[in-house]
C-alpha cells in the first residue's frame, strides 16, 4: 500500500508541475500590461486584506 501511496503522490506532483509549466508558458505568450500603477497594486492588496479579516 505504501508503494501505491508514493506512486500516487509522485503522479500528483508531476501533474501539478505540468499544469504550472503550461500556465507559465501561457502567461509568456500574452503581451505585457504596462498600465498598472503602484497605486493600483496597493489598492488590490488592501482589498484582499480586508476580505481576509475575520468579522
Amino acid at each position: 500500500m505504501d508503494k501505491i501511496y508514493r506512486y500516487a503522490k509522485l503522479l500528483i506532483k508531476f501533474d501539478l508541475a505540468a499544469h504550472l509549466t503550461a500556465l507559465i508558458q501561457e502567461f509568456y505568450t500574452q503581451p505585457p500590461i504596462d498600465d498598472i500603477t503602484d497605486d493600483d497594486i496597493m489598492a488590490e492588496i488592501k482589498a484582499v486584506r480586508q476580505q481576509n479579516r475575520p468579522t
